[in-house]
């Protein structure tokens, strides 16, 4: 019986970051303050939807300053060269190649080697979100990891702005006044 339990056990999934010492950085538009939550894309130059989704990234990245955002790629140092000039957004990015393969072991460990893909870790470091970059608890996790408020209008938004809401502000039900609120 103990035989079957050794061999039903998979590798616990790691929710601590990665090293980020072992990547060779190849553009770094912002520099990371040691205080910064992270967020971590895996990527590929070669996918039509990591190119189709890089100006995506380039918004969030510009709209969260307090967030460190990185792409990661395993894929061949020189195919990566090679097609950086292709996909004019990643010199607005911070990319860097996984040569070790480290990233893509901490990938293979969570069950998951799509691209894209993000993980978004706390400022201690552990894991807070993880799926796709598009998925929509994205907005809500970098809001509240960088301090401002979900209520905007932003690209690819679920969410509409206070202005947009219809009804009165008034205390509706246990002292809250966005409960009497109503949506467009």
């Amino acid at each position: 019986m103990t035989v079957a339990r050794e061999f039903n056990k998979h590798p616990p999934k790691s929710h601590a970051m990665p090293d980020l010492s072992k990547l060779t950085l190849i553009n770094v538009a912002r520099a990371r303050d040691a205080s910064m939550p992270v967020v971590l894309v895996s990527m590929h130059t070669n996918s039509g939807e990591c190119r189709n989704v890089a100006p995506f990234y380039v918004q969030l990245h510009d709209r969260f300053p307090r967030l460190y955002f990185l792409h990661i790629s395993f894929q061949p140092y020189d195919e990566i060269i090679s097609n950086f000039a292709n996909i004019p957004e990643l010199m607005q990015l911070n990319v860097a190649h996984d040569g070790s393969l480290m990233f893509k072991q901490f990938l293979f460990l969570r069950n998951t080697l799509a691209i894209p893909y993000m993980f978004i870790f706390n400022q201690n470091g552990t894991i807070i979100f993880e799926g796709h970059p598009l998925s929509k608890p994205v907005e809500g996790h970098l809001c509240r990891l960088s301090g401002q408020a979900v209520l905007n209008n932003t690209y690819r938004s679920p969410m509409r702005s206070v202005s947009q809401l219809k009804g009165s502000a008034t205390k509706g039900r246990a002292g809250s006044p966005l409960r009497s609120m109503v949506f467009k």
